[in-house]
């Protein structure tokens, strides 16, 4: 998403200044949305036992990501996206292995390689 926000600058500066900025945020929720449920497919394919606990909670971190590429893009997209997502990783892995039922799960399914396949 960093990716397609960094190259498509103009374009997503156009949305904004006309008004649409919910377009471009629900873009950036959807967006979200799509590859936490693709890592949770993932993740339930090399771990069958494993499943979330509270999936609200999953959606407050949809949102705090949601907020970092918000905060990135206003800011005019100055950080590097891969610095970006190398520095909000750890945080993230913490933040789902608490969502998960049990955090000694996470000894069998590295989170970082299925984020990586996603």
């Amino acid at each position: 998403m960093f990716r397609y926000i960094d190259a498509h600058q103009n374009f997503c500066h156009h949305v904004v200044d006309s008004h649409a900025y919910s377009e471009f945020d629900g873009f950036i929720l959807e967006t979200i949305d799509l590859i936490v449920e693709r890592l949770k497919q993932s993740l339930k394919q090399a771990c069958p036992q494993l499943h979330f606990r509270n999936e609200s909670g999953l959606l407050l971190f949809e949102y705090g990501l949601q907020g970092i590429v918000r905060n990135w893009f206003r800011s005019g997209l100055r950080e590097n996206p891969a610095l970006v997502v190398e520095g909000i990783g750890p945080v993230s892995q913490r933040q789902l292995a608490m969502l998960l039922e049990t955090e000694s799960l996470l000894t069998k399914v590295s989170v970082k390689q299925q984020l990586a396949s996603v």
